[in-house]
């Protein structure tokens, strides 16, 4: 096998696709891209047992019993020894795996590892053996859940969290002085049984300290969301207190449900765990008592010199904490204490906090030097703005912006903000005025700079299609003339001008420099905190998204809803009241009108009623058939959906009901049954799935992973297609912000099935037929992306889109919603439950209609798949509802 073969095998092996997508892991290693490519292929069939049922199978002294999981080594099985008849955790190393020797290697060298510590908090290792083509290591079976799942959410008292989190740190100090660095240390590679005892997992990628890695040089080894900054930036000298920082971001998440850096791919991630501090886990939850706060921002420090040395020390300091006693992380100097202030975000800190820890500190500097005191005061100053931006930032996800009386509100809002932005040009000087006295940029840092940039995997991915456009463009132009050819060459070379510009403005972007330094160590504090606060009043003041623009535009809207509602569209008002009133589907429903709203007549197909929302964007016109004409600018469009009762869920079929009889489903999971009776009331719910415009229009944001003027999928993305890559409390967040909500399950399901009790809301032909109603899993993204769970793909099926649709590209259902199944998957705001349960998951909500690249079955109108609050993916969108006012 050949070096770069052996490197690329070593890279696979440190692919989650928990953590990041496929295409992130290429683009972040393209030049193994060849090499990888084929190793994802048809991943769900290289990993497939032989047998779709490996129970009672034997593999030398083990016989199965049932499959634990996978992952991209391999599977895990439970299994009896049968010997000493014990139940056991059996470890396979996939069979396509086998064919390379450093799998291989790797695979068993995880095995003798483990088995070599000898810790109560270490999964025991009991055997190595092999069996034919397979590989396998038997482990203890802990009867269980994962640390992130036995704390599905933060706890209100963290003494079990934190006795667990003492156990861990002092397995990974006996590892430690063994020798062994975990390096992926992460809540799901920590198990806690049923008797509280937690126990440290998954040695793949442990290694010897001092010792070369299997990874490749410069590249990181572990889970992005929890590497500390060395082993991001690939340095070879790691020790203990690289797996410290993976303990300390575990214990942030758990205490607070968030992840201490966060990002919607993997370089925007590394970047900030390389160039931003964690906030204070009090922010995120308030319930964090100082003491364990502490703790977890010491083990998360960027310079290891001040993190615990040791593992043990974190340990020590843990259990100082439940006994109650003085912890080491808040013992700091005088001087720490005013290191602390300058390199933290003054947010957080505080600025009456360093002010005093700034003067008990430097006392003797003060008697000296009076004069530069003085100065350094006046700065001080100064930067308190960094509060009131922070502050007024901060507001523009919480103020209210749904009701006529939220206009004087955001007024208020508006007035405060004035001050601030009179000092803003000051500012912006003092801070060029210091980056003039900068040492000089440092091309190893400019480097750095670079690749951690969020758009810099954009940018790698716009140069690569650049030259595979140019390619292309030099083989049309070497082609003998035909009938196509002059039209051919036109739209490649508009194409490429098109990426070119792109670049342009991306490595304008991705190249200017972030990273200033000084020799005076007070010149990086008040830069540091310059920044800040300038980075700060960008966001601000930007135009036309800012804070302030934004709140402007929120007020503006709110009063001129007013103005349409009850005077421009009053008698329109009048006839839709009317006539619903007079449909028998809506029974005699005493509408009134719905502020914010404007009303654009029924459906012609449905006949149900529609309305527009302009906060979003613009009212949308309708054609000489009167539908509706989607625009990239368009106003959200509620449906006012009718009340009924409808059976909900789906069961399997059996020897009285056959397969698509009365909600009887061959594909039905376990949580879609039982099928059960629900009746709603009338509310509203968007005909389309929100859009990237519409997103932007009542946020100022664009989190979408394939945003509009980016190109993915063969295809240019716009701002009509679906806003993705949002958390479900993020949305939740936004939507109540402006009176909107997301859908519960029920909702959802009444509305996709549309009277309808069928597996999808159409009876389908043969399987190709899907194609011309869904945007599911077709030939058209096998092509695009090798691999893509190509093994469900309909191969000879075309939807006519690789990756996301714009809105209204598929027909509708027959209440007239648009991509209810397919294109991108829907958040609801139901928690995550078995039907006939009290309460649902406290963390875990339900997202409903699948994706672009989803397999059919997973399109079905009852198909539930339950994700955490704060996970975020590119297949993951919203179509917003409203709560209906009546008459009482």
């Amino acid at each position: 096998m050949t070096d770069r073969l052996e490197e690329a095998l070593a890279l696979y092996l440190t692919f989650d696709a928990q953590r990041e997508s496929r295409e992130e892991f290429l683009d972040r290693h393209d030049e193994f891209r060849d090499l990888l490519e084929p190793m994802f292929d048809d991943p769900d069939q290289a990993l497939e047992p032989e047998h779709e049922d490996d129970s009672g199978r034997r593999l030398g002294d083990f016989r199965i019993v049932c499959e634990l999981g996978r992952g991209g080594m391999g599977v895990v099985y439970e299994a009896r020894q049968v010997s000493l008849d014990r139940r056991v955790a059996l470890k396979v190393l996939a069979a396509h795996m086998t064919l390379h020797p450093t799998a291989v290697a790797r695979f068993k060298s995880e095995a003798l590892t483990a088995a070599r510590l000898d810790h109560p908090n270490i999964v025991d290792i009991y055997s190595v053996g092999s069996e034919g083509d397979y590989h396998y290591f038997a482990m203890e079976r802990v009867d269980g859940l994962p640390l992130d799942e036995h704390f599905a959410e933060p706890p209100d008292d963290p003494t079990e969290l934190v006795r667990c989190l003492v156990q861990i740190a002092q397995a990974l100090h006996s590892a430690h002085l063994a020798g062994v660095l975990h390096r992926d240390v992460k809540p799901s590679n920590i198990l806690v049984g049923r008797d509280g005892v937690a126990k440290l997992t998954d040695f793949g990628l442990a290694r010897e300290q001092g010792l070369p890695s299997l990874t490749a040089t410069g590249e990181f080894a572990g889970t992005p969301y929890y590497v500390s900054p060395e082993q991001a930036v690939g340095a070879g000298d790691l020790d203990a207190r690289t797996d410290v920082f993976s303990l300390g971001a575990t214990m942030f998440e758990l205490l607070t449900g968030h992840r201490p850096f966060e990002g919607s791919h993997s370089q925007e991630v590394l970047g900030k765990i390389l160039r931003r501090d964690p906030v204070d886990p009090r922010q995120h939850n308030p319930r964090v008592p100082a003491d364990l706060a502490a703790i977890t921002l010491k083990a998360l420090e960027k310079d290891r010199g001040r993190r615990y040395a040791t593992a043990q020390a974190l340990a020590d300091d843990l259990k100082a904490f439940l006994g109650g006693n003085a912890v080491q992380a808040r013992q700091l100097t005088r001087t720490g204490r005013v290191l602390r202030w300058a390199r933290r975000n003054p947010l957080v800190a505080g600025l009456s906090t360093a002010l005093a820890a700034f003067l008990i500190g430097g006392a003797a500097w003060i008697l000296v030097q009076n004069a530069q005191l003085r100065e350094t005061l006046r700065e001080l100053r100064e930067l308190s703005d960094i509060r009131v931006v922070s502050r007024l930032n901060g507001d523009r996800f919480r103020v209210a912006a749904a009701r006529q009386e939220d206009a004087v509100a955001l007024g208020a809002w508006l007035e405060s903000s004035e001050q601030v932005v009179a000092r803003s040009a000051q500012h912006r000087a003092n801070l060029a005025e210091l980056r003039a006295r900068a040492e000089p940029y440092d091309p190893t840092v400019a480097a750095r700079d670079r690749e951690s940039h969020p758009d810099f995997a954009l940018l790698t991915r716009v140069q690569r299609l650049i030259a595979t456009g140019k390619r292309v463009l030099s083989e049309l132009e070497g082609q003998p003339a035909a009938a196509d050819r002059a039209g051919r060459l036109r739209r490649c070379r508009e194409h490429i001008d098109k990426l070119c510009r792109l670049e342009r403005d991306l490595e304008q972007r991705v190249g200017t420099r972030r990273t200033y330094t000084f020799r005076d160590t007070a010149d990086q504090w008040v830069h540091d905190a310059l920044r800040d606060l300038v980075d700060a009043l960008d966001e601000l003041e930007g135009e036309p998204w800012g804070t302030r623009s934004m709140v402007r535009r929120w007020r503006d809207n709110l009063l001129s809803a007013e103005q349409q509602c009850h005077h421009d569209h009053r008698g329109d008002w009048e006839r839709v009241i009317a006539e619903v009133a007079s449909d028998p589907r809506y029974a005699k429903l005493p509408l009134v009108p719905q502020f914010g709203l404007v009303p654009l007549g029924p459906d012609p197909e449905s006949g149900l009623q529609e309305f527009a929302y302009p906060a979003a964007g613009a009212i949308p016109k309708r054609d000489a058939r009167n539908r509706l004409v989607c625009t990239d600018d368009m106003a959200l469009v509620f449906v006012l959906v009718p009340g009924g009762s409808f059976l909900m869920g789906a069961q399997l079929p059996d020897d009285v009901h056959i397969d698509g009889e009365e909600c009887r489903d061959r594909f039905a999971g376990e949580m879609e049954g039982p099928v059960h009776e629900v009746r709603l009331e009338p509310f509203l719910l968007s005909k389309y799935e929100m859009t990237q415009a519409q997103w932007r229009a009542l946020t100022g944001r664009e989190p979408s992973e394939h945003r509009a003027g980016t190109y993915s999928f063969g295809r240019w993305n716009t701002l009509g297609q679906p806003v993705e890559t949002i958390a479900w409390e993020h949305a939740d967040e936004v939507l109540r912000q402006h009176g909107l909500l997301l859908p519960s399950e029920e909702q959802w399901e009444y509305a996709a099935r549309a009277g309808t009790r069928t597996a999808w809301y159409r009876v389908m032909g043969v399987p190709r037929d899907f194609a011309l109603v869904f945007n599911f899993a077709d030939g058209r993204i096998k092509r695009e992306l090798p691999g893509v769970r190509s093994a469900h793909a309909l191969d000879d099926a075309d939807d006519g889109y690789a990756g996301l649709a714009p809105i209204g590209s598929f027909p509708p259902n027959p209440f007239g919603f648009h991509e209810m199944l397919g294109n991108i998957g829907e958040w609801t705001g139901s928690a995550y439950h078995r039907y006939g349960a009290k309460s649902g998951h406290r963390i875990l909500r339900v997202i409903r209609g699948g994706c672009f690249y989803d397999p059919i079955p997973s399109l079905r109108c009852s198909a539930r798949m339950p994700y955490r609050m704060q996970d975020r993916a590119s297949e993951f969108g919203v179509r917003p509802a409203r709560a209906l006012q009546v008459a009482r």
